[in-house]
């Protein structure tokens, strides 16, 4: 590099001693300005030298100041960390102090060395550069923005840039007197620690609305200069920051979930652990440890490199899993927020109970979904099951007339038509516990439950015919509240399940107990105990809820015991269960006693004497959109005069035709013009006519249709029926109609 390098007059002579990391950086930045540059030991540099930069121990750098004189009165450079071991530098005697390695920083120290060497250094012209020296010095303490004074041994101020140099408070004064009575006290101390102890001392004071810092340099001989930065703006900005910290702390202490602080690696820093929070470890073990040491494998692959992606990216991660607790699975939901350069939050939140009403709400919407269905399939199911009732009716009615020589005989035929009439109940069965998800269909009241026991006992004898044998074991109990019909849907399907969990080899042991009793809290208890396979513990969890079913596909809804348990709790009963693998299960229904007003409710009309017989020939009008439903009635009821009319078009046709109806048994649902649709028209235009209307239903699922029913006051059979409901109606509403009729002639 020539001589002349930019900003440096001339070749200077620099000897680095014990800079350590520096030496390299700076060895190439003074050569890189022109400068001869040596790094070796103390002890075997020559002179002469324009720069001593030197570093080390305080020994080291006392021992450079002592040998400058003898290597030809160079500049003596010190490194400095920070702003006290660079004060600490210039109370030493240094000349400068180097913090970093700037290019602008050394070329600035080498133009001094230069002034220095062609000053010639002559005791009037060192005069002068002091003098000079001063005057600048001077004009930089008038101008700082700092408060300095000089304080001699005797704590009298020799020298203020600010304040004025007489009178009270300025220069002159004792220094205890620039400061407030509250805080004189600690003046003292810390300038007496600074004196003793050579060393720089700090205090906070308040002065007129303001904060200051005040340093205390020790300058020797008791001599010290204080130095007050005015920190106000700083006081106040950390004071803000304490508040929001403080807030900060007040929210995640308040925060239900669990807090960690991370850093970019996955080391936990701290935790926050709401009370009760169970955690793998105790809450303070996990300071200091890696993510991989406290979670299971698995979590710690799902967590680590979120945790990166989050500081790496500026991005707020989302991590969810799952750990087996106290024997629980419970699931857990990590919100990875970054803070600060290289750490993250972690915010977990146990979901568990959250998934689990979300589950319960979608099971919810599937209910209400299946609720709109099963109304609607009931109804489709209902027209043609009504079809198959009846024409399973009229063949078990003509089958004696079926006996022809090498044919099968009656007896035989006839148990084949009853076994397909118990599917066909069944059927039934199933479309009652589908209807069941929308509204109750039968009048509550008091109901007997030995009689509902031996009533849904018959209906499913098939199931137990060929599985094993059934004891009754009934202890006198009183009526309970409730009603026959629904009663005998939960009884009927937890003798179902009996039967099933029986082998289909049965034994002596194979047995199925009906029990009644009074239970010890007054109230009425059903039993249905069955000596089959029983049922794992795990599956008793789960067993009254919908569609969960440990029957192969096909074979189970799932639906039979969440509807007995539906139907008991409405009714305001209980439903428990205890099983033993290998040994069986014992189903009891627990249930209130009637009251006196559930009793009179079911007492019903009183009993009357029965009707006389039907008149030989009535006249009936049978509307419905099914033609072969519509057609097996009129052959069933061949004994009187049956019409048919296909739709509610056609029905409205035939009466226009001719209004002398004994009885019109219209469907309810049918598409275009419904049952409701056409009894609207019969009572605007023939109102007499309407007192003759009954009604056939598959369902009344719409809101409409329920309200129609309720209000109408017109009777109505529930599909499916048989011939004798028809009949039984018949003999209530058409017998009137026809006898009516007669006295009008």
């Amino acid at each position: 590099m020539p001589c002349d390098a930019p900003g440096v007059p001339f070749r200077a002579r620099v000897a680095l001693v014990d800079v350590a990391g520096s030496a390299e950086l700076l060895a190439a930045t003074l050569r890189s300005l022109g400068a001869d540059v040596t790094c070796d030991e103390l002890s075997r540099l020559t002179a002469p030298l324009d720069v001593l930069v030197v570093g080390g121990s305080t020994s080291e750098r006392v021992d450079a100041h002592a040998a400058a004189p003898s290597l030809g009165g160079p500049l003596v450079v010190e490194t400095a960390h920070d702003e006290a071991s660079a004060e600490a530098a210039f109370a030493r005697g240094a000349d400068d102090v180097i913090a970093t390695v700037s290019e602008g920083r050394i070329a600035a120290i080498l133009r001094h060395a230069a002034r220095l060497r062609s000053a010639s250094i002559s005791p009037a012209n060192a005069n002068a550069n002091a003098n000079a020296l001063e005057g600048r010095a001077e004009t930089l303490l008038a101008n700082v923005s700092d408060l300095v004074a000089n304080v001699s041994a005797s704590n009298v101020v020799t020298y203020m840039n600010r304040e004025g140099e007489t009178g009270a408070g300025g220069v002159g004064c004792v220094v205890l007197d620039l400061f407030p009575h509250d805080y004189r006290a600690l003046v003292q101390t810390t300038l007496a620690a600074a004196r003793s102890g050579g060393n720089i001392r700090t205090f906070d004071v308040r002065l007129v609305g303001r904060t200051f810092h005040v340093r205390a340099v020790p300058l020797g001989g008791g001599e010290l200069t204080l130095i007050a930065s005015d920190e106000t703006e700083v006081s106040d900005v950390l004071e803000r920051l304490g508040d929001s910290e403080a807030r900060a702390g007040a929210i995640v202490a308040a925060m239900p979930d669990l807090v960690f602080r991370m850093t970019e690696d996955s080391i936990f820093l701290e935790v926050h652990a709401p009370e009760n929070t169970f955690l793998l470890v105790p809450a303070h073990e996990i300071p200091g440890q890696p993510v991989g040491a406290l979670l299971p494998r698995e979590v710690a692959d799902l967590v680590v490199p979120a945790v990166a992606r989050a500081v790496r990216q500026r991005t707020t991660e989302l991590v969810t899993y799952e750990l087996d607790i106290q024997g629980a699975r419970l699931s857990y939901e990590a919100r990875i927020v970054p803070v600060g350069r290289d750490q993250v939050l972690a915010i977990v939140r146990n979901m568990t109970e959250y998934n689990e009403r979300r589950e319960r709400l979608a099971l919810a919407d599937r209910l209400a979904s299946l609720g709109t269905m099963a109304a609607g399939v009931a109804h489709e199911i209902n027209g043609p099951l009504t079809f198959v009732m009846l024409g399973l009716e009229w063949l078990e009615q003509r089958v004696d007339k079926l006996d022809v020589p090498g044919a099968e005989p009656t007896a035989s035929a006839r148990e084949r038509l009853r076994a397909i009439l118990d599917g066909v109940v069944r059927i039934q069965r199933i479309v009652r516990d589908l209807k069941g998800f929308t509204r109750k269909d039968d009048p509550e009241g008091a109901a007997d439950v030995a009689s509902a026991l031996d009533g849904a006992l018959r209906l499913v004898s098939v199931e137990l015919r060929y599985r094993g044998r059934v004891e009754r074991r009934y202890d006198p109990v009183p009526l309970v509240k409730g009603s026959a019909v629904r009663l005998g849907q939960v009884f009927s399907n937890l003798i179902v399940n009996a039967a099933h969990s029986l082998s289909e080899d049965p034994t002596a042991e194979s047995v199925v107990t009906l029990r009644t009793f009074v239970a010890g809290d007054g109230r009425v208890a059903i039993e249905v105990a069955d000596t089959g396979r029983g049922i794992p513990q795990e599956h008793l969890l789960h067993l009254f809820e919908p569609f969960f079913t440990t029957k192969p596909v096909g074979q189970g809804t799932g639906l039979g015991l969440w509807v007995c348990h539906e139907i008991v709790k409405e009714l305001g009963g209980e439903l428990v269960v205890e099983s033993e693998v290998g040994k069986g299960s014992t189903f009891r229904v627990l249930l209130p006693p009637a009251s006196a007003a559930d009793i009179v409710a079911s007492s019903g009309a009183p009993i009357v004497a029965p009707p006389p017989p039907l008149p030989p020939r009535a006249r009936i009008l049978v509307i419905d959109d099914e033609p072969n439903l519509a057609k097996t009635l009129a052959i069933l009821l061949d004994e009187h005069v049956v019409e048919i009319a296909i739709g509610g078009a056609a029905g409205l046709a035939r009466l226009e035709r001719d209004t002398e109806i004994d009885l019109v048994l219209c469907d309810l649902m049918m598409p275009q013009i419904t049952g409701m649709d056409v009894y609207a028209e019969v009572c605007a235009r023939w109102p007499a006519l309407a007192s003759r209307f009954a009604f056939m239903t598959g369902g009344a699922f719409t809101p409409r249709a329920r309200e129609f029913i309720e209000t109408c006051g017109r009777p109505h059979l529930e599909k499916p029926f048989r011939a004798e409901d028809v009949r039984a109606l018949l003999r209530d509403e058409a017998l009137r109609y026809a006898e009516e009729r007669a006295g009008k002639r």
